[in-house]
């Protein structure tokens, strides 16, 4: 998923509703325990930075 930041509108969402069967047991465990403790309805948030100008190709 691609977001501007606070825009309401996505600009890609790839698969966003999909679930993903996890890898291993500690997977599940964590998974469970940060829907419990965040809820459904909670987001991380990840940034991108540089140093340098980003130019379109």
């Amino acid at each position: 998923m691609v977001q501007k930041m606070g825009a309401r509108t996505l600009i890609i969402d790839y698969h966003v509703k999909q679930m993903a069967l996890p890898a291993s047991i500690m997977k599940v465990i964590t998974a469970l325990a940060e829907l419990l403790e965040l809820g459904g309805d909670y987001r991380f948030q990840t940034t991108l930075e540089t140093k340098d100008a980003i130019t379109a190709r």
